[in-house]
């Protein structure tokens, strides 16, 4: 069945998924070189790549809910799709956690803040295999 979220007749969802991902490592590649060389800079940096990175990947989300109760998946598309979107929440949850640790400490974020985001990264990058799943498996195509 094709996906509902379509521009151009191509599903939305893989190309929204890589998008978070991709921004959320640079922001965790900054936060790391920020602890490792005291620049207070590159923390900066990280700081609003995380703020960049959660927008994105809060669009990510309510595009895999609306593909969850949308598209007729068969028993193991359901079971993906959902743990796409359990993964996703996971994710945003973690580096929300982040973003409000670092809120209270002027945007630095310190070793157990990298730790989180981390954690939270891991959790995204079995969302991205999810999606991807979905869309090599044929329950999410770009077909009519």
């Amino acid at each position: 069945m094709a996906s509902r979220t379509r521009i151009g007749g191509q599903p939305v969802l893989p190309v929204l998924v890589v998008v978070p991902i991709a921004i959320l490592t640079v922001a965790v590649m900054f936060d790391f070189a920020s602890l490792t060389t005291g620049w207070r800079f590159f923390g900066e940096i990280g700081y609003w790549n995380l703020v960049a990175g959660l927008l994105t990947a809060s669009v990510a989300l309510v595009v895999g809910v609306v593909e969850l109760f949308g598209v007729g998946f068969g028993r193991a598309g359901w079971r993906t799709a959902e743990q796409y979107v359990a993964l996703t929440a996971a994710m945003l949850g973690l580096f929300g956690l982040a973003w409000y640790d670092r809120m209270q400490g002027g945007h630095a974020g310190g070793g157990l803040t990298l730790v989180v985001e981390l954690l939270a990264l891991a959790a995204g990058g079995v969302a991205v295999w999810q999606a991807r799943s979905l869309v090599v498996h044929g329950d999410v195509t770009s077909t009519t």
